[in-house]
């Protein structure tokens, strides 16, 4: 459900991107399930955010799984094995396999980022997880305009969560990278609403990341 800035900022770099899109499991999830599925997602939402076709974001990569294979189960979606399966054989659970089979059954019978959404959500059972996952990649395919305008307005936090997204995306695309001191505020106020307002500072360090 995290995964998503990961291979964003790695997006430049495929094989870098997978590596550190399973590293980042590690925090929470050790089994090796879950660390592979998010090597998988994190190769997927690469080849979406560097517009890639449908067909080939879901397309099994054999460079990338010969040298370090993926787990069998998460092998099993990665070759498409949520293509020939309809509900209720499609779950959106808390089983990682289900989950990110679910959120491929949902991008890939979909056309839009709400379509698949929807499709996502009316999963039923861990509705929120199968919706989170769909919408990383959703998301890097579909691209910001690509998300109902109605859903975006509602966002609480919209605009901490847009300059987060697009300073994440302006690291990865600089070079040589700059280190940059951040200073904003984490809360944008509501309507009809007053929200605390503080600072948050940092340093970023691509060695560092």
């Amino acid at each position: 459900m995290r995964l998503a800035p990961v291979p964003l900022f790695y997006s430049h770099d495929l094989k870098k991107a997978v590596q550190k899109s399973g590293e980042s499991a590690r925090s929470t999830h050790e089994n090796p399930v879950c660390i592979d599925a998010c090597r998988l997602y994190g190769s997927m939402i690469v080849k979406a955010m560097q517009g890639h076709s449908k067909d080939i974001v879901l397309s099994y990569d054999s460079d990338l799984w010969s040298n370090d294979p993926l787990s069998a189960s998460i092998d099993e979606v990665a070759r498409g094995s949520y293509k020939d399966k309809e509900p209720p054989n499609i779950k959106g659970t808390l089983n990682m396999t289900q989950s990110i089979e679910a959120a491929l059954w949902s991008f890939d019978r979909s056309s839009s980022f709400g379509e698949g959404a929807l499709k996502a959500v009316n999963l039923g059972d861990d509705a929120d997880t199968t919706a989170a996952i769909f919408g990383q990649l959703g998301g890097a395919y579909y691209g910001y305009q690509g998300i109902p305008d109605s859903w975006k307005s509602k966002l609480i936090d919209r605009g901490l969560i847009e300059y987060i997204a697009n300073k994440l995306y302006d690291t990865h695309n600089s070079q040589p990278f700059i280190v940059e001191y951040l200073n904003f505020s984490l809360w944008d106020k509501l309507d009809n609403l007053s929200s605390p307002r503080f600072e948050l500072n940092t340093v970023v360090s691509r060695d560092k990341c």
